[in-house]
This record gives C-alpha cells, structure tokens and sequence, in this order.
C-alpha cells in the first residue's frame, strides 16, 4: 500500500425485529450510508517511533512507543488465524498504556480496542516508523447505530492492509476471504469494546446490505445464525434522533418481564415479529420493482412499530416522529433499537414529495431532534487508496458534510465483496 490511504466502513439499523431477537426470533439489520473513515499514514521515525492514534470526535489524541508495546504478551502470533477469545495475559499487559483513559470509558474501550488489534496485526519491525491512525464518524456516538463496530471493522481493515495481510479488492478476485478476516478481527475489537457483542453489527459494517440474524436459546453461548442479504437495494431513508438517552438494559428486561408474565398475550406477539421479518426476507432476497417493495415493506414498517409499542418499549419523542412523518405524509415509521428514545427510521415513499420532506425536517428540528438523510442498504467496508488528502485537511473538515465531501462523495472507493 501507499504511505497513506482511507478505509471506510458503515452504521447500522435494525430493520425489524429488536427485542424479539432476545427471545430466539429472528431479527434484520442493514447498514446505512452513515460511515467512519480512517486515515492510515506513515512517514520514517525521526526520533523514538511511535504510533498514534487521533479520534478528534471524542477528543481522543495519544502516542505510544512502539517497542515498549507489550508484544511478548501476544500469544496468537499468525493474523490469519482469529482467536475465538480475547487473551487474559495480553489484557492485562495492556493495561498500563491506556491508563490515562480510565476516567473516559469510551476513550478506554477505543484504546484498548485499538491496541489490542496493533499487536496481533503489526509486529515489532513497524519500529521503524510513525504511524498514524487518524478517525472521524459521521455516525452519533452511543445512539445504537453500530458506531462501534463500524470503527472496528475500519481499524481492522487499515491494519490488515497496511501490514499487507490481505490486499485491496479488485473486480476480478473474490475477495470473501479477506472480508471474513477483517470481519473476524472486528469482532475481536468488538469484544475488547462490549465484552460479549453479538457480531451483528460487525457483520453488517463489514458486508453492508443487511443480515438476517437469529440467536440459539437453547444453546446461549453459540454464536447466533447470521445470513448475509447482499441484493438489498438501496432505499432513502430518514434517520431522527431523538436525543433521548436509552436505558438498553432496563427495556430488554421490561420485556422480558412481560413475557413471563403474560406468556400467552407477549409470546404472539414475538411470533408475529418474527413473521415480519421472514417476510422481510422473502421480499429482500427477490425483491419486487422498487415501486411494490418499498410499499410492502413499509406495511412492515408500521406493523413492527405497533407491535414494539404494544411491548412497552415506544417513548412519547418517538410517537411524536411517527405521528408527524404520517402527518406529513412522508413514509412509516418505527423506532430502531432498544426504543425507549435513541433513533426512529421512517422509510421513505418512493414519490416522496421534496416540500414535504423539508417541512417535516423543520418540525422535527423544531421539536430538538437531529435528522439524517441517509441511504439503507449499500456498501460495507472499503478503501480510498489515493485521495490527495492530508491529515489536518481531514482534520479540518467540518461536520458531517464536510467530512463526506472531503473523503465520501464522488471518491474512487473500493469495496471488498462476499
């Protein structure tokens, strides 16, 4: 590779069936055009090489020596062969050099995440140089749209290229291999990150388009059933969020709760979730002309909705999305996630009308809440292999936008592919 270059790769949502994955249904998630993007630059040492890690969203700025890394503690020596499991030793090693993050869990887990994958996947020899890993998100941090794993998979993608353990997609190579191992190793750094994340949402910034996904509840510590859906086809979707912090933990138990409760009442109601999604998948797999299958799938939309209401897991902030998407006729709505606040996806008609969709906007953002417009479905991880981009130009770039023009739009991304 080049002295320096981008990696890319997207958030996620879920489409239908949060919750009632919890209880052994079926569940869709579908990347969103939402990305985190990382720089990969390397110039020769002029003193004590370091590598550096710079996540200006989270204020997250800091260098480490790279022979005084603990290598020796690394156990799993060949990058082609992932661990299943985080290795004690190394950990515990670990623990002195992100030290100064302990008051910060996220710049905690970042950097531990990060370090964790720079041991297993450079070496030793990189002493030679600088290195700098340079991040920014157009993805809201902690709003449950896969921002985490969407930042793994492009740290293991930089590094797996970079120290030339697999090499940049071409049209004619199959290239699911490599997009395995950079799939695997973010799951690693997804582990580093939540202890025990389900790979859902490595799967879909990995793959982009979306996976069917269902867990074992008679066997919990299998991982679950992940399908990949790779004919999804691109949807405009509106993504708000409400701001409302979610509290994941009490509504997943709530739930779970109710359905002991009223086994006979709660139970159907996952069953008929689950159709949901079994249909979902029936109209992804062969989708119909774009016209029939956003409307079939926006009934869904709005079924899945009603049916997470009737869980206790909808929020006044959310109903008030629904209700003003409906009221200016824009598409359905429902709430993606845990619920309880955190993010509404309204998927779009496919005749939607401009003056509507911005005079929603305004009434949403009257009401304090940040919309998206983003693009459901579409490519996972890739790279921009020559951009003419340097480090404070990418720094420099202003929100969103500003990052998505600098680096996104209009660019010769490659895309590795299943």
């Amino acid at each position: 590779m080049s002295e320096s270059f981008f990696v890319s790769a997207p958030g996620k949502v879920i489409l239908f069936g949060e919750h009632s994955v919890v209880h052994g249904k079926a569940a869709i998630a579908a990347a969103v055009s939402l990305r985190s993007y990382l720089l990969v630059s390397s110039t020769p040492a002029t003193g004590v090489p370091k590598v550096t890690l710079n996540f200006a969203d989270v204020h997250l700025q800091h260098s480490w020596d790279i022979a005084s890394l603990p290598w020796s503690s690394v156990t799993s020596k060949d990058p082609l062969i992932v661990p299943h499991n985080l290795e004690p030793v190394l950990t515990a090693a670990l623990e002195p050099h992100f030290a100064d993050f302990v008051s910060s869990p996220f710049k905690h887990a970042a950097a531990y995440a990060f370090l964790y994958l720079f041991l297993h996947l450079a070496s030793p020899s990189s002493a030679s140089l600088d290195i700098t890993y340079t991040l920014r998100s157009t993805l809201p941090i902690g709003a449950g749209l896969g921002s985490s794993a969407s930042i793994s998979v492009a740290i293991a993608a930089g590094l797996l290229l970079q120290n030339t353990h697999i090499t940049p997609p071409t049209p004619t190579k199959d290239r699911g291999t490599e997009l395995k191992l950079i799939d695997a190793w973010s799951f690693i750094g997804e582990k580093c990150i939540h202890g025990t994340p389900s790979g859902v949402d490595n799967a879909v910034a990995s793959s982009g388009g979306a996976v069917v996904f269902q867990r074992s509840l008679s066997s919990p510590t299998t991982p679950p059933a992940i399908t990949n859906i790779t004919t999804f086809p691109a949807l405009p979707l509106l993504l708000t969020n409400t701001r409302v912090a979610r509290r994941t933990a009490e509504l997943v138990a709530g739930v779970g709760k109710l359905t002991g409760a009223l086994p006979d009442v709660a139970g159907p109601i996952h069953e008929a979730i689950h159709g949901i999604s079994e249909k979902a998948t029936t109209l992804l797999l062969s989708p119909p002309s774009q016209q029939e299958f956003v409307e079939e799938l926006s009934q869904l939309v709005r079924i899945n909705h009603a049916l997470l209401d009737a869980l206790g897991v909808s929020h006044p902030a959310l109903e008030n999305v629904r209700r003003l998407s409906s009221e200016f006729d824009v598409g359905e709505t429902k709430l993606t996630g845990a619920g309880g606040g955190g993010c509404a996806i309204t998927l779009l008609k496919h005749d939607v009308q401009e003056d509507k969709l911005r005079a929603l906007e305004e009434r949403l953002r009257g009401e304090g809440f940040e919309m998206y417009e983003v693009t459901l479905g579409g490519s996972g991880v890739g790279v921009l292999r020559e951009s003419g981009v340097e480090e404070a130009q990418f720094l420099g770039a202003e929100g969103r936008d500003g990052v998505e023009d600098l680096v996104g739009r209009g660019r010769a991304w490659e895309f590795w592919t299943q």
